[in-house]
């Protein structure tokens, strides 16, 4: 009963072996269901062409980090017409096809990349017995389609760095819901106040330069550009 609360729910796994080798905990096992659908034609197929075995990462337990060994099992398609005549027999959809880890590790892996960033994020990662680049980091926040927000009332523009001291951006923040709105790819007047234009109902913009394409928008200076401000003009 516990090892099913700790494993992801898988349906037909059996695990039938636990080892503990230099830290990782390694759980083998395989699937035990007699018929599988094709992915393509989703004729049910019993004819088994072969196995190889899956390595899948999955959340720490107690500082430990863990893999799941599993034997799948290649499949023939019966179906005369389809079009796939091997295929694997997937795992549900807590382990997706071609994945490495499970979808909860992933999960857990997105909310601390977009809290932490990239290089941070690894740090963190790591204490957590979960191994993982910066690269991949970002790869796997670009995965994630973006919510489209609404229009802001208070709008908040500002720089980011896409390359510190060569490539800038503009990054449109919701101050009311504190949230980002949008990432605009450079950091001129003319691509924000084409955005502006596009997106009627801003009344008020915190900002640190001048701002165009609103006439009507009330602009207020933020603290950090008087500070700026007042020290250049000292």
């Amino acid at each position: 009963m516990l090892m099913n609360r700790l494993l992801p729910s898988v349906v037909g796994l059996k695990i039938a072996f636990m080892t503990v080798h230099e830290g990782v905990v390694l759980l083998e096992g395989w699937t035990t269901s007699r018929n599988t659908e094709c992915p393509v034609c989703h004729h049910l197929s019993g004819r088994i062409h072969s196995r190889y075995q899956r390595t899948i990462a999955d959340l720490p337990w107690a500082g430990m980090a863990v893999k799941l060994l599993v034997q799948v099992r290649r499949f023939t398609c019966d179906n005369p017409t389809c079009e796939r005549k091997l295929f694997c027999e997937r795992l549900g959809c807590e382990v997706i096809a071609y994945a490495r880890r499970t979808m909860r590790m992933t999960q857990h892996l997105y909310h601390l990349a977009m809290k932490l960033g990239g290089e941070s994020g690894t740090e963190i990662i790591s204490l957590l017995q979960m191994s993982i680049s910066a690269s991949t980091l970002l790869r796997l926040m670009r995965r994630i389609k973006p919510v489209i927000a609404e229009t802001p009332r208070v709008l908040d523009v500002d720089d980011w760095a896409k390359r510190k001291g060569q490539s800038y951006g503009t990054i449109l923040v919701d101050l009311e819901k504190r949230q980002v709105v949008d990432l605009l790819p450079e950091r001129s007047s003319e691509v924000l106040s084409e955005w502006l234009q596009t997106h009627p109902g801003v009344e008020i913009i915190v900002r640190d330069r001048a701002t165009e394409g609103a006439p009507a928008v009330i602009s207020v200076a933020d603290r950090f550009g008087i500070f700026q401000f007042n020290c250049f003009n000292m």
